[in-house]
């Protein structure tokens, strides 16, 4: 490929089992065509059908962020303190001086990869945090969904409707979590709606780690995938939070991994090929690694400060 470096990334070891089982009703299936070959070619971010505006959306939209400024009260009134709407539980954040960090963009990236900050080989500092994703605090030692943002130094909704029914139920169910797992194991879409409880309660720096949404990637569209390349990380894929331990273990295991050793990632792209099967307007629906692969844009490393 003239000398173009294309690495597919190492997604392998992901451990959420439960979707498409077939062992609950389902509204978030592929799209079709898994057996048929990916079209090769790559949707630039403009193009005709990558959006679909819905009939009032941004009222939807409206009503979804009103209700995430409920729960931020209801936070308030609970703890006495100003919280996100979600992703609040803050778990960790590799800054400052204890810790080397750069992100390091591959060489010689194909033309459809070297969008932005990929466009150059380049090493640029950054800091992550982890966090717990849940509108409402719950223990470190349940089932929940986790994840990672990034500010890189240089020089996350499903479709409004989904998102505003799964919110009215927890709002109307907050000091009543059991309901609100109850309510959303009812829904047709229960196998994402439930997801949450059902995931592997795997140490964050084991974890791989998925955009929810599509984003524009310089002249195309992409979905993002950050993926442990760490020896000692690999060590923990199968290693799970006990019920037993501490409320809070996933920050105090969190700050001991950083202290001791280096963790790397793989940050990797999936770009658009078919609007058909790849829609950017409900998250619902996965995009087929199998058949669209994820590619490898650079390398981000962290090291420990011991």
């Amino acid at each position: 490929m003239n000398g173009t470096k294309v690495l597919t990334c190492p997604a392998s070891h992901h451990r959420i089992e439960n979707i498409h089982n077939g062992k609950v009703a389902s509204g978030t299936v592929k799209a079709g065509g898994q057996d048929k070959p990916a079209p090769g070619r790559y949707i630039r971010w403009n193009a005709d059908g990558v959006e679909k505006i819905q009939p009032g959306e941004q009222e939807k939209i409206q009503a979804v962020s009103n209700q995430f400024n409920r729960f931020q009260m209801m936070n308030f009134n609970e703890h006495m303190h100003c919280l996100r709407g979600t992703h609040l539980k803050t778990q960790g954040c590799v800054m400052g001086k204890w810790f080397f960090q750069l992100v390091i963009v591959h060489d010689n990236l194909p033309p459809h990869l070297a969008q932005g900050m990929f466009s150059k080989p380049g090493a640029y500092d950054v800091i992550m945090r982890y966090s717990s994703l849940t509108p409402k605090l719950v223990p470190d030692n349940i089932p929940a969904p986790r994840g990672i943002g990034m500010k890189i130094f240089v020089l996350e909704l499903r479709d409004p409707e989904t998102t505003y029914d799964i919110a009215d139920s927890l709002e109307r169910n907050w000091n009543d979590l059991g309901t609100f797992a109850d309510e959303q194991s009812k829904r047709v879409d229960a196998d994402v709606a439930t997801l949450g409880s059902q995931l592997p309660k795997q140490h964050m720096v084991a974890m791989p780690e998925y955009s929810q949404s599509a984003y524009r990637f310089g002249d195309y569209v992409a979905k993002f995938g950050v993926f442990p390349l760490g020896e000692e990380q690999k060590k923990l894929e199968d290693t799970e939070i006990k019920e037993c331990d501490p409320i809070n273990i996933i920050s105090q295991e969190l700050r001991s991994f950083h202290m001791e050793d280096k963790v790397t990632y793989s940050f990797c792209a999936q770009l658009l090929q078919d609007p058909r099967e790849q829609p950017v307007d409900d998250i619902g629906i996965e995009w087929d690694a199998k058949k669209v692969s994820l590619r490898a844009g650079c390398d981000l490393g962290i090291s420990g400060a011991g």
